[in-house]
């Protein structure tokens, strides 16, 4: 049906000026989202006025934002060593790219020079457009699923003209988006502290603080903040194989290493030097045996090196 919920496409595209739109076109920038959703947001301002009779307040909408959210895969190119189908997120997001041809694509925070983006959502006939793109990405990696990325953009409305328009729904180039292999007992490792956790999912959240600053000079995105978080779920070791209470009262700081390995190309590596729980272990359900739920902090070492995401 023409007019079916679910015709929807995102275009992302970097921007080598920050809030100079990059023009991102369907042939050469459509990200496959899932669950997708654009929201045009301002605040209203009123004045208290007096008056002898009762009734609402005229409002001025300021402070116009653009959120999008949505899922992708996260899957490396095709040919290992090219960026990722999802480079343009991960760096809106505050990471930078670091391109071994043939060897790797690998993905890590910083504080500066951060990247933009500009943004086309299409739902339907209508058209949103923005400029200034940042935001915040949480990783989600499941048994038996595939390995996720959900994220939250936030950007500025076109300088000149209208935000929302009338567009066709243009036919996408998705190439690079191939089909993701799944997560299964064969492809995937998960080791914290040196131990090889029998893990069922590992969740990753950037928690990257993302806020629109508007003074007399200028008008942006800009993170502020970052304070990763982790979330492994895996079958309950025993504390006499590892003792994770331990560690929590201790605040000892482990190294943690995570991977989806389906083969070539499909190779996702996670890391991180310095895992510091933030409660003792809780204790779960997991298809009726005993689990174990540890939350965390991913701490940097020396800076910009609290975790890493290699594609190989």
């Amino acid at each position: 049906m023409s007019d079916s919920f679910r015709r929807r496409l995102f275009l992302l595209k970097p921007e080598s000026t920050y809030g100079t739109d990059s023009g991102p076109t369907a042939g050469a920038n459509a990200v496959l989202f899932m669950d997708g959703a654009v929201d045009y947001v301002t605040s209203p301002i009123e004045r208290q006025l007096d008056r002898g009779f009762y009734g609402a307040n005229p409002t001025v909408q300021v402070g116009k934002q653009i959120q999008i959210t949505g899922m992708t895969d996260l899957l490396g190119a095709a040919t290992v060593g090219d960026a990722a189908p999802t480079s343009a997120l991960l760096r809106a997001c505050g990471f930078a790219e670091t391109l071994v041809a043939t060897t790797s694509a690998t993905y890590a925070p910083v504080t500066d020079s951060m990247a933009s983006a500009s943004a086309r959502f299409h739902h339907n006939r209508d058209l949103v457009s923005g400029r200034g793109f940042r935001g915040n990405v949480e990783l989600m990696f499941d048994i038996k699923n595939f390995a996720r990325a959900q994220w939250t953009l936030l950007g500025l409305p076109p300088a000149s003209g209208n935000a929302v328009t009338d567009a066709a729904l243009p036919s996408p180039t998705l190439t690079a988006w191939r089909d993701p292999p799944a997560i299964e007992t064969e492809s995937f490792e998960v080791s914290l502290d040196s131990f090889d956790l029998d893990a069922v999912g590992v969740t990753v959240n950037m928690n990257n603080q993302v806020t629109v600053y508007e003074g007399s000079e200028s008008r942006q995105v800009i993170i502020i903040e970052r304070a990763p978080t982790i979330t492994i779920r895996a079958f309950n070791p025993g504390v006499a194989a590892k003792d994770y209470f331990a560690a929590a009262i201790a605040g000892t700081r482990m190294a943690l290493a995570f991977a989806v390995d389906a083969g070539a190309s499909n190779i996702i590596s996670v890391a991180s030097p310095a895992v510091q729980l933030s409660r003792t272990p809780q204790k779960i359900d997991i298809d009726g045996r005993t689990g174990i739920q540890l939350e965390g902090r991913l701490l940097p070492n020396t800076g910009n090196d609290e975790i890493s995401i290699a594609f190989t």
